[in-house]
């Protein structure tokens, strides 16, 4: 808070006068006025404990404006421009306001409360339907089900054709391992042949066939490991080139067989995976 105090007497200027001027004597009435207006400018400022402000007080400090407050905070209107900390109560008895507009206050707060208008929702009509919100009101929720019915109507009709021993198909496609609970039994039995060089892969075919055009080392892959057997057929053509069988391999009187000059044709069956195969020579020398 600003204090105005003009000083009466210019103390300076008779610093400049000759010793025998009389107006260079500093009187003791010349103190005196000078504290008095001293006194009197001084009373109107706040003290530092409990001040007392009448009228409209504006704080400002460097950093835009910021106002803390200790304790109670009462009196007429209080504006602030900048951040206001209050670390107590703050009482209001008129309007409180945030940039222009009325903060609410609790007693507004409970009568809206109060007032407002509440509406039960009532539950949905129990006749089996589906039913949704719309315009706060229940209605039904139609779902166009006609292509799953179609679906499912078409998987009913494969299980009773299985059940009845049955399918009506040209061609069952099954990828993965189909297990069958009981026998099976087909016309005609056709398993997948493919040519190899080296590689047994057992998740392609279950015949292969070789011709060989140099020395060549045996082996399988992708083996089912599934409980039970597995077991392949192999028409191998060595042309007088070394074969090495794959690991593990135990062939009748553990000795592997001699390659003829023509067409040999090997079984090998395994009933651990792949751990041992079981090699049996199915013919020699096949013109």
């Amino acid at each position: 808070m600003a204090i105005t105090y003009t000083p009466i007497t210019d103390f300076l200027t008779k610093d400049t006068l000759p010793k025998e001027d009389p107006d260079k004597v500093i009187l003791g009435a010349d103190f005196s006025a000078e504290f008095n207006a001293i006194s009197t400018a001084f009373a109107g400022a706040a003290p530092n404990l409990n001040p007392t402000f009448d009228g409209t007080v504006t704080f400002v400090d460097a950093t835009g404006g910021s106002l803390t407050v200790t304790g109670a905070l009462a009196g007429g209107s209080l504006a602030i421009s900048g951040n206001g900390t209050i670390d107590g109560s703050l009482e209001v008895t008129g309007a409180l306001t945030n940039d222009g507009s009325d903060v609410a206050t609790e007693d507004f707060v409970i009568g809206q409360i109060e007032e407002a208008e509440l509406v039960l929702i009532g539950d949905a009509p129990a006749d089996g339907k589906t039913y949704g919100r719309e315009n706060s009101a229940w209605t039904e929720v139609v779902i166009d089900t006609s292509e799953f019915d179609e679906i499912v109507q078409e998987i009913e009709d494969t299980l009773e054709e299985i059940s009845n021993g049955t399918i009506n198909s040209a061609e069952l496609n099954v990828s993965g391992n189909a297990v069958v609970g009981g026998s099976t039994k087909s016309a005609s039995f056709i398993e997948t042949h493919a040519v190899t060089t080296g590689v047994l892969d057992c998740a392609v075919a279950n015949v292969f066939s070789a011709t060989l055009s140099t020395a060549t080392t045996f082996s399988f892959t992708n083996v089912p490991a599934v409980d039970g057997a597995y077991a392949c057929t192999l028409k191998l053509t060595a042309a007088g080139n070394a074969v090495t069988w794959p690991a593990g391999t135990i062939w009748p009187t553990a000795t592997a067989p001699t390659l003829s000059a023509g067409t040999d044709v090997f079984v090998l069956l395994t009933m651990d995976a792949g751990t041992t195969w079981y090699g049996f020579v199915s013919g020699q020398e096949i013109a």
